[in-house]
This record gives C-alpha cells, structure tokens and sequence, in this order.
C-alpha cells in the first residue's frame, strides 16, 4: 500500500527537480523513469547506424556514469505515450524527440541483419536493416526494480570484519536527484561487533549521483565467540521530497571475526549417577590462563542454573598437559534429571560455559521380605 502511495505521488507532485508523470528530471542530461526504475539520456542522438549506436551508447559518459548502452525493444517501447503524438513520447522530459524511428537493441532472430526499433510518430514498433541511419536515445539500468531501490547500498552481503579492527566498507548512492536534500542514518545491530561511520549521510541536488562511503570496523572484545553475524541498519530516508520520504534501503550484512585464543581447550564433559549421587567429570587437553572451575546445576535444561561446588576448583593442567577432574553432587533427589554447565574463567575473570550435559539417580528400591504363609509351611511370599 505504500509503494502504491509513492506511485501515484510520482503522477501528481511537482516540485523544483521538475516530475513529469513517472519522469523525473535530474537535471544532469538524464532521466528517471520510476515505473520502470530506468535512466534515460534526455536529448536524442543520431542519425547513425545501428552499429554505430551501440558503439555510440557504450562510449557514453553522462550525469557522472558511464555504463550506458542501447536500450532492448521493451525498455525502448516503454517510452511510448499514447496521449501524445508527433512524438509519441512525453516531451516536457524529453524535449526535442524527433517523431521518427529510434534503434533499439534487440535484433530479428529469423534475420539478424534487421533490428527492432520503434517510430515515435505515433509510437509505432517495426524493425530495419542494421546498415540504415537512425536516432538513438541511450539507457543505463538495472540498478532499481523498486521505489525503495531508488536509494542504491552496494554491496549488501558478503563483507567481514575482525576484532583486530579490520574494515569492511559499502557505498549508497540515489538513482534520480532529490528535492530537498535526503538523509539516512545508518547503525549496526550489535555494537558489540561491529561500529559504522559516518552515522548519517546527506545526498542533496548537488551530490546525489556520488556514491557515498560507509565504513565498518570490527570490534574487539574479551570473549571467546567465533565468527559472529551482525547487520548495518540503513534507517528510512528523511525528507521533504515526498518521492524519497520514508524508502527504506536494503541493509548490510556483516560478519566479524574473533581474535580470541581458546585458553580452555576441553576435551570430555560428562554426569553420570553413581548409587545415590552424580558425578560430574571433565578433562582438559591444555589450559592456558586458567584460574578454574565451576559447576552449575539446573532441574531443566533451559531453566535457571545454580552453583554446586562451594569455592572455585583450581586448575590443575598447563599449555602443554592435561587435567582431569571431578566433581560429587551428593544432593541430588532420586528420580530427578539434573542438567550440569561447565563454567571454566581464566585469570582475566572471563567466562567460557560448556554443556549442558544431564544424569538423573535412581529410585532405590526395598528388597523384598518373605514371611512364612500358614498354613503352607513351604511356600513364602514377598511381603512390602
């Protein structure tokens, strides 16, 4: 319902940039159909060959780009305005259009020395040997398929960060010139990993088609987490242009790696119940910085943990050795599944939890009593 709301706004608002129906005028030589989320050059070219105009189109450098090219049948066709004639084409964005015949470049594919174009006098589509002179109006697109994607973020995926501060960066640019200015504010979802600059950006009538650069760095921290997945929020546009007011472009995702050495490296984590207690049991393959141990326990494997032992257990293993090491719940209730959490903190009080693994002790039961049945003096059964 939005996207129809902009739409009809981009046939009735008129402002300084000059909207004609779904064109806008950027004022640089070019045009931006937002139906169609193409860019047009404005004036017409030619005469020349068909050859000549691809040639023509992809050595054309307008409105600060220059990856130009002929337009296919269909984009070409898409400029038809049937209210009009002598052109067939709105001329207040286009002025000066010849109402004559236009290269598209698409060619015949029963004949590939005919190519399709279209007549702009009553907006005619036929087709014509490649080898005869006529008008050419360039195209570059496939930047855009919606209103939202007429604030281009390139690219969006793909890019990583490290805790050592390595950078990762991505541009935003518009795809038709803004009237008034247009600012988003960009942020990242976890600023724990990842920090962006500049925090907003400001593309006016002037700057518009300039790509504008956002900088991610990796942030460090303490903990030993692996690869981490974090997004570049791009806030919605802010604007008094009702075309751009509230487009919300594409975000960024990033990932960010860790420098963190693992200082616990663990080997085997296990409870098993032993008569009428478990037995919590770990071993080490290499400790490095490793202050010791805690033992948390809970009665559900997501519920809340409490420490069992009552003081840290020491560590006992080194870089180069391992360690094993146990630890004796004499509190479990029979019938009870308890989970268990290995929490290891090295010397600088950092936290690493491993498992949870879970035991549950057995019921005990009461052997049983035989007594005597009278009066069958050989035959005894159990008695609770």
């Amino acid at each position: 319902m939005r996207k129809l709301f902009f739409l009809l706004t981009l046939f009735i608002v008129l402002t300084s940039r000059v909207a004609f129906g779904a064109f806008m005028v950027n004022g640089d030589g070019t045009v931006t159909d937002a139906s169609t989320m193409l860019i047009w050059q404005q004036q017409t070219a030619g005469p020349m060959t068909w050859e000549a105009a691809i040639s023509y189109c992809e050595d054309l450098s307008l409105g600060g780009h220059d990856d130009w090219r002929l337009p296919n049948e269909n984009e070409l066709q898409s400029l038809i305005d049937y209210t009009h004639y002598y052109p067939a084409i709105d001329t207040a964005a286009f002025p000066g259009t010849i109402p004559s015949t236009y290269w598209s470049s698409t060619v015949l594919i029963n004949d590939v020395s005919n190519a399709w174009c279209v007549i702009f006098n009553y907006g005619i589509v036929n087709y014509s040997d490649k080898s005869s002179s006529y008008y050419v109006r360039a195209v570059r697109g496939g930047q855009a398929r919606s209103l939202d994607d007429l604030i281009i973020v390139s690219p969006t995926t793909g890019l990583t960060t490290t805790e050592n501060g390595e950078t990762a960066t991505f541009s935003i640019v518009l795809a038709a010139k803004p009237d008034p200015d247009v600012t988003i504010d960009i942020s990242s979802s976890d600023p724990t990993e990842g920090s962006v600059s500049p925090a907003s950006i400001t593309f006016t009538s002037d700057n518009w088609s300039t790509p504008q650069t956002v900088t991610i760095t990796g942030v460090d921290d303490v903990l030993f987490d692996g690869v981490v997945a974090y997004t570049v929020i791009t806030q919605p546009a802010i604007s008094s242009d009702p075309i751009y007011n509230g487009l919300d472009p594409k975000d960024v995702s990033v990932i960010n790696q860790d420098n963190d050495t693992v200082l616990i490296e663990l080997d085997r984590f296990s409870a098993v119940a032993k008569g009428n207690h478990i037995t919590v049991t770990w071993y080490t393959l290499s400790e490095i910085d490793n202050a010791g141990f805690n033992i948390w326990r809970s009665e559900a494997e997501d519920g809340t943990y409490t420490r069992i032992n009552p003081g840290i257990i020491e560590a006992k293993g080194d870089a180069s050795s391992s360690a094993e090491y146990s630890c004796r719940d004499n509190t479990a209730i029979p019938g009870v599944t308890y989970y268990y959490k290995l929490e290891d903190i090295d010397t600088r009080g950092v936290s690493t939890f491993h498992g949870p693994v879970s035991a549950m002790t057995h019921i005990p039961v009461k052997p049983p009593v035989y007594y005597m049945n009278y009066p069958n003096w050989y035959k005894y059964y159990p008695y609770p």
